[in-house]
C-alpha cells in the first residue's frame, strides 16, 4: 500500500512539474506577444509616429482655420503633408494569437496566476474601445471630412497619391514644401476641430493599451 501511495505521489509530482514547465513556456510566448504589441504601439504614439503625426497635423489645421476665420481670410495654404495626415485612417491590429490559442484550446487554465488572465481580458476591453473609436474616425473622415474638403477644394492628388492604402508604419511620403490652397469655411473649421478631438481620444486609448501591455509583461516576468 505504501509503495502504491508513493507511486501516486511521484506521478502527481511529475505531472505537476510538467504542467509548470508548460506554463512557463506559454507565459514566455505570451510575454513575447505582448512585447511585440508594446513596441509597435510605442512607435505609433511616439514623436514622429503615425498617431502623433495625425494629432499634431489636426491640431495645427484646427488652429490655422480658426485663426483664418477670425481674421476674415477666404483661403489658406496648407501643407499636403498636414492634409494627408488628418485624413489617413490606420487602425491598430494587436497580435493575440498566443492568448487566443490558449483560450480556444482550454489550456488557459494552465496559468496559475489569474491576475495575468484578468489583466489580459481587461486589456482586450480597452483595445476594443480603441478599435471602436478608430472605426468612428474612419466613418467621420469618409462621411464628413472628405465631402467638406472636396466641395470647394481640389484635393484629389492627396487622396489618390498619399491618403489611401499607405501602410501606417511608414512616414507620409510628401515633401514638406508641397502645399494646397484650401477655402476657409466654418464647416471645415468645425470638422477639423472634431477630427483633432477624435485623434486625441485614440492617442489616449493607445497610450493606455501600451502601458497596460507593459504591466502584463511585468506580471508575467514575476511568474516565470
Amino acid at each position: 500500500m505504501a509503495s502504491i501511495l508513493l507511486a501516486f505521489a511521484i506521478d502527481a509530482w511529475w505531472a505537476e512539474r510538467l504542467e509548470r514547465t508548460a506554463e512557463r513556456e506559454e507565459l514566455s510566448r505570451l510575454y513575447d506577444e505582448f512585447k511585440l504589441n508594446h513596441d509597435r504601439l510605442s512607435v505609433w504614439i511616439s514623436d514622429g509616429g503615425i498617431v502623433y503625426q495625425q494629432r499634431e497635423a489636426a491640431l495645427q489645421l484646427s488652429e490655422t482655420l480658426g485663426a483664418a476665420l477670425k481674421d476674415g481670410a477666404e483661403s489658406v495654404l496648407l501643407p499636403d503633408r498636414q492634409l494627408a495626415a488628418i485624413i489617413r485612417t490606420p487602425t491598430f491590429e494587436a497580435r493575440m494569437s498566443v492568448f487566443d490559442g490558449l483560450v480556444q484550446s482550454g489550456r488557459i487554465e494552465i496559468i496559475e496566476n489569474r491576475r495575468i488572465v484578468r489583466g489580459i481580458t481587461s486589456w482586450e476591453g480597452v483595445l476594443r474601445s480603441a478599435n471602436d473609436e478608430e472605426q468612428r474616425g474612419l466613418r467621420f473622415v469618409y462621411d464628413q471630412l472628405f465631402p467638406v474638403l472636396a466641395t470647394d477644394n481640389d484635393i484629389q492628388h492627396i487622396l489618390k497619391m498619399y491618403a489611401i492604402d499607405i501602410r501606417p508604419q511608414n512616414p507620409i511620403p510628401i515633401a514638406p514644401g508641397q502645399v494646397t490652397e484650401i477655402k476657409v469655411t466654418p464647416l471645415l473649421a468645425n470638422a477639423a476641430a472634431q477630427r483633432y478631438s477624435q485623434i486625441q481620444v485614440i492617442h489616449s486609448f493607445l497610450t493606455d493599451i501600451r502601458d497596460g501591455a507593459a504591466k502584463i509583461m511585468s506580471e508575467i516576468e514575476s511568474s516565470i
